[in-house]
C-alpha cells in the first residue's frame, strides 16, 4: 500500500563467490528491491576478504544498499548464559564488520557504495577513539591495507538508531551526522525499539 516508504531487502548466497552477483542483480533490476542484507562475516571470512569484493563492487555499481546485520558471534563458547550473544555478541559483530570495511580499503575503494550497519553500528561509537588511537600509535599493524584513517569514513556508512540510550544515540548524531542516522526499530524481536524517553533533543 505504501512502495514509497516499505522497501524490500533481498538476501545473497555469499558464502558461493560465483552467485551473489547474479542474485543482488536479480534482486534490484527484476525484482525491484532496494538493496540486500547480509551478515557481519562469511563463514571464517570477514567483508573486506578478496572474494566478497566483487559484489560490493557490484551493489555500487546497482546503486543497491546493503544492509549488514550481525549473526554467528564469536566465541559462542563463552556466551553460553544471560543472552550475552544478543547483549554482547552482535555489538562487538558489528564492530568488527565496519572496521573490516574500513581498514579493508572496501570503502576507500568504493566510493558510492550504501552500506549501512544495524543497532547503531553496535560497538563502533564507543570504541572509536580506541580505533583510532591504535591507527595513529601503530599504523604498522593497523594501516596495512589502507594508509587513511578511520575518521576519514564516519559519513561513509550508515548506522541505525537502536541504542537504547540519549547518550550513545546523541554519539552517534556527532560522529555520523543525522543525514547518516536512520531510524531503526528491531521489530519483531525480543529487544523492541528504543523507550520514548531515549530520544534525545536536536
Amino acid at each position: 500500500a505504501h512502495p514509497r516508504r516499505f522497501l524490500g531487502l533481498g538476501t545473497v548466497p555469499l558464502q558461493a563467490p560465483d552467485l551473489p552477483v547474479a542474485e543482488l542483480t536479480r534482486c534490484v533490476r527484476d525484482l525491484g528491491m532496494a538493496g540486500v542484507q547480509i551478515g557481519t562475516h562469511v563463514g571464517p571470512r570477514n567483508l573486506d576478504d578478496p572474494a566478497l569484493f566483487g559484489f560490493f563492487q557490484a551493489a555500487e555499481a546497482l546503486g543497491a544498499a546493503v544492509f549488514v546485520h550481525p549473526w554467528d558471534m564469536l566465541a559462542p563458547e563463552r556466551m553460553p548464559k544471560y543472552w550475552l550473544p544478543w547483549l554482547v555478541g552482535m555489538p562487538t559483530e558489528t564492530t568488527l564488520a565496519i572496521c573490516s570495511v574500513i581498514f579493508g580499503g572496501v570503502l576507500e575503494r568504493l566510493p558510492r557504495l550504501r552500506i549501512g550497519f544495524a543497532h547503531g553500528g553496535g560497538s563502533f561509537s564507543g570504541t572509536f577513539g580506541r580505533i583510532a588511537q591504535g591507527f595513529e600509535a601503530r599504523p604498522d599493524l593497523v594501516a596495512v591495507d589502507n594508509p587513511h584513517p578511520p575518521s576519514a569514513y564516519l559519513t561513509r556508512f550508515y548506522v541505525d538508531t537502536l541504542t537504547y540510550d540519549a547518550d550513545a544515540l546523541r554519539l552517534l548524531l556527532r560522529l555520523h551526522g543525522a543525514g547518516r542516522v536512520a531510524l531503526g526499530s528491531d521489530y519483531p524481536f525480543p529487544l523492541g525499539e528504543s523507550p520514548p524517553d531515549c530520544s534525545p533533543a536536536l
